[in-house]
């Protein structure tokens, strides 16, 4: 999968609500997975707060880019 199969404006999110990192990623699964992105949004959560957990994917500035693999 490439990031441009999930950057479209059906999955785009201009006014995020949440705050706090997990809040964040939880608001993002939750519209890639209404977008019908995701076979599973709850292990692709997994996947994501696994690689979290081995370093931050943030790049500053409010700005990250979170992932699996």
């Amino acid at each position: 999968m490439r990031i441009t199969d999930l950057l479209k404006q059906d999955t785009a999110i201009l006014d995020l609500q949440a705050q706090g990192k997990e809040a964040v990623i939880d608001e993002l699964i939750a519209k890639l997975n209404e977008g019908g992105r995701l076979a599973d949004s709850q292990a692709f959560r997994e996947a994501i707060m696994l690689r979290e957990s081995h370093s931050t994917t943030g790049l500053g500035d409010g700005v990250a880019i979170p992932r699996c693999s």
